[in-house]
């Protein structure tokens, strides 16, 4: 039997479970509200959109953590940070991917992470008009709907799919480089097709915690490599910017940065 991870007396397994009621949830909530219209606000800008379902998805998976671990600090996108002094934080974004939502395009997620002692242990993607449920543990791997998933093993730029936000494209050295540039408009779903191999990299300035958590350590655990610009391990409940990437294209890539 594999070892389960003992954090603070909790198992990885029972820390799982919880994440992973929260997500279906959170699926069971959007497959419904896909087929509906939406109504939105605007927040910082043009295209930062909020909208009911985030506030109430967002309720549920705090519901559903404070009901097991009523002493756990909790980082939302909707309602801030919740700091309990406790070593474990959770860290959601119940819609990763909120303007896709609102105009009917089926990218967007989401996303569950969860830190302790300021390193991440724990993380779960759920797409839900995809049915596809990714989740990384520390030490443990990645899978998608249970089966492993490994980072790709392209090792030229010209041949590697990378996401890079359209800012970045018009003055970034990799556009030009690059076999092709993508960007789904969901960070979550982006770092979650680096650790599935379906793109080799992903590079963004200023991502905020609950975008790149749970992502981040899906990455990590599927072979990938994930750091700052600067090459520094990131901070879970900071902005940072990211380069994720597989092993072969990491170096490279920090190169072009």
């Amino acid at each position: 039997m594999s070892h389960d991870p003992i954090y603070d007396t909790i198992s990885l397994s029972e820390l799982f479970a919880v994440a992973s009621e929260a997500a279906l949830r959170a699926k069971e909530i959007l497959s419904e509200a896909y087929f509906h219209i939406v109504k939105f606000e605007i927040k910082s800008n043009a295209h930062d959109y909020v909208t009911e379902y985030d506030k109430w998805i967002e309720k549920e998976i705090i519901q559903t953590i404070r009901k097991e671990f009523p002493d756990h600090s909790i980082l939302g996108e909707e309602t801030g940070y919740n700091q309990l002094g406790s070593n474990f934080t959770w860290i959601v974004d119940p819609i990763d991917g909120t303007w896709n939502f609102v105009r009917k395009i089926p990218s967007f997620c989401t996303s569950i992470g969860l830190s302790y002692k300021d390193q991440l242990i724990l993380g779960i993607v759920i797409d839900p008009m995809a049915g596809e449920l990714y989740v990384g543990k520390k030490g443990k791997g990645a899978t998608l709907n249970s089966f492993p998933i490994h980072t790709s093993p392209v090792e030229n730029l010209e041949s590697a799919g990378i996401s890079l936000r359209s800012g970045l494209m018009l003055t970034h050295n990799l556009t030009g480089e690059a076999g092709v540039i993508r960007h789904t408009g969901a960070t979550a779903l982006d770092l979650c097709y680096v650790a599935k191999g379906a793109l080799e990299a992903f590079i963004e300035h200023d991502v905020l915690p609950w975008d790149f958590a749970a992502g981040a350590l899906i990455v990590q655990e599927a072979g990938g490599i994930v750091t700052n610009w600067q090459q520094k391990d990131l901070l879970p409940t900071q902005k940072e910017s990211i380069v994720a990437s597989n092993p072969k294209l990491y170096h490279t890539i920090l190169n072009k940065l």
